[in-house]
């Protein structure tokens, strides 16, 4: 989000960017308690579950994003690529084993040094390319990592990837956005198109969102709202110029909660007032536990109420990062350090796995970007400091799980009682939801147990239809303190046959992300092959 700590990263990991600033200055969670304990006496909570297959929204698998930004990748956190080649950089070919079949979907290339880094000393020949000082403390190095070799790297991982670019909004000008757009989506008949064809990306990339700039409501790169929307007019109209369908998302607060903001809700009400025919998104950076989620709500309800009175109500939620945010961060930056393992443990994985499920009940939320794919407490993959070795963390395990539901499938309301299952609540452990695909005649039921020592036992009425279960993939384990290392990986994906399983009475047991796999009885190729049941 918002700086990057100066210190090393304890146990394995390398520098890299974070989003908090040091002790002694402002940051997101100041003033706000970030304890998240969980209890209950219970070894087992019985949760009632039933449909009537209202359909609440289409699922998208731009909800499955990741965040990256440029001083982490060309710090070698994960180094894609080989340094120092004095032509284009080459992949690290360690990095494409490891990602081997992974799922990409969305893809943003974020950070506060987004608000430094100019695209255009980062392209071409890497003997040619300028020097960049990405933030104040960081020695200025010409960039191997540039938007050629970060999309390439997207590609070479999953074909049908697509990018979020956050423009800079500091250092560049509107102009250079407008070459932007050149270079990324315009044809061999174009200056700079002609240019990305011949630094190696023969196709052109167009943005799935173009987002205005990071975080610019506080910070080193803070300004007013009247500034910042008159920004973005100048901007959106460069780009448009060149791409007239270019999809825009434009910020709220970056952090209301926290006692070192002061323009909650004036910010979001000026961006929404003045920006709302020519925007499709509304950012905001949600970082859970951290608040928990029934805290964090009421600042998008909020928002959302805004975007309803607006000229433009089909505005949607890209929140543009999440995570949830490592304990302790109000005891100083060594003492919050020693608990940044705890974003990607059991427990954290569940934490996020809470948060997704959360948002694909919601229809308003279109597209999010997890913070990060490897950056300082936030990570799928990390290098090992002692061997250089990469590895991944569970989060990358459920993610894979998460990404195996077709994307346009159709998410089904659910009413579920039960203890701790109310989003409302301060107390929710226990989230769940179900996504349909008609095409294939399957069900895709989700859910997620953060009690430590409590199952969770499930009553699903099903109505009129009959499901016979294929698979139940689960990530679970014996502590929620357990996380991924270069050298041990407790956090792997569980795959069960489903088949004896009940569909209508089941178990998911303690500390728990799982997802079950049901067919249609006597769902026929057919009717599947025509979308029917």
């Amino acid at each position: 989000m918002k700086s990057i700590l100066r210190s090393l990263l304890r146990g394995v990991f390398i520098v890299g960017t974070i989003t908090a600033a040091s002790a002694e200055v402002e940051h997101e969670y100041k003033g706000v308690k970030t304890d998240d304990k969980l209890a209950s006496s219970a070894k087992s909570l019985d949760v009632k579950i039933s449909t009537d297959w209202k359909e609440l929204r289409v699922y998208t698998k731009r909800l499955m994003g990741l965040n990256y930004d440029w001083l982490s990748e060309n710090n070698n956190i994960k180094a894609y690529f080989v340094n120092g080649a004095d032509s284009y950089p080459l992949i690290d070919p360690s990095y494409l084993e490891l990602l081997k079949g992974a799922k990409l979907p969305l893809n943003r290339m974020a950070g506060s040094e987004s608000q430094a880094m100019q695209w255009k000393k980062a392209v071409g020949k890497y003997s040619d390319r300028a020097p960049q000082k990405l933030t104040p403390w960081a020695t200025p190095m010409p960039l191997a990592t540039g938007p050629v070799e970060w999309i390439k790297s997207l590609k070479a991982i999953d074909s049908s990837s697509e990018i979020v670019w956050v423009l800079n909004m500091t250092t560049d000008t509107p102009e250079d956005a407008r070459n932007l757009a050149e270079f990324l989506t315009g044809s061999k008949d174009t200056e700079w198109g002609r240019k990305r064809i011949e630094y190696g990306l023969t196709e052109p990339i167009k943005p799935a969102i173009w987002e205005l700039g990071n975080e610019l409501d506080w910070g080193g790169h803070k300004r007013t709202a009247d500034e910042y929307v008159k920004q973005c007019k100048e901007t959106m109209a460069a780009i448009r110029s060149v791409q007239p369908d270019a999809v825009f998302a434009a910020l709220a607060e970056t952090a209301p909660f926290s006692s070192a903001q002061k323009f909650w809700p004036s910010w979001h009400k000026t961006v929404i007032d003045t920006l709302a025919p020519d925007i499709q998104y509304v950012v905001f950076h949600p970082y859970y536990h951290g608040l928990k989620p029934s805290e964090l709500m009421p600042y998008i309800d909020t928002i959302r109420k805004e975007i309803q009175n607006s000229k433009n109500p089909d505005i949607k939620f890209y929140f543009s990062e999440h995570a949830k945010w490592p304990p302790n961060r109000e005891k100083g930056e060594k003492e919050w350090a020693k608990y940044w393992y705890k974003t990607h443990s059991l427990s954290g994985c569940l934490d996020t796995a809470e948060w997704i499920i959360m948002m694909i009940n919601r229809p308003d939320v279109t597209a999010m970007t997890y913070h990060a794919f490897s950056s300082g407490p936030w990570g799928m993959v990390y290098r090992d400091k002692a061997n250089g070795k990469l590895y991944t963390t569970g989060i990358y395990e459920m993610f894979k799980i998460f990404n195996k539901i077709p994307d346009q499938s159709t998410v089904i309301d659910l009413k579920v009682e039960g203890d701790f299952s109310n989003y409302k609540s301060k107390e929710l452990s226990f989230t769940a939801a179900a996504v349909e695909n008609a095409k294939e005649g399957k069900v895709y039921l989700l859910f997620d147990n953060r009690l430590p020592d409590t199952e969770r036992k499930i009553s699903f009425n099903w109505g009129e239809r009959k499901f016979v279960p294929e698979k139940i993939y689960s990530l679970s384990g014996s502590s929620g303190e357990l996380y991924n290392t270069a050298a041990d990986s407790p956090l792997r994906i569980e795959e069960k046959d489903a088949r004896n399983l009940n569909p209508s009475s089941f178990v998911v047991p303690p500390q728990t992300f799982m997802m079950i796999v049901l067919k249609k009885e006597n769902a026929s190729a057919i009717g599947r092959l025509l979308g029917v049941f």
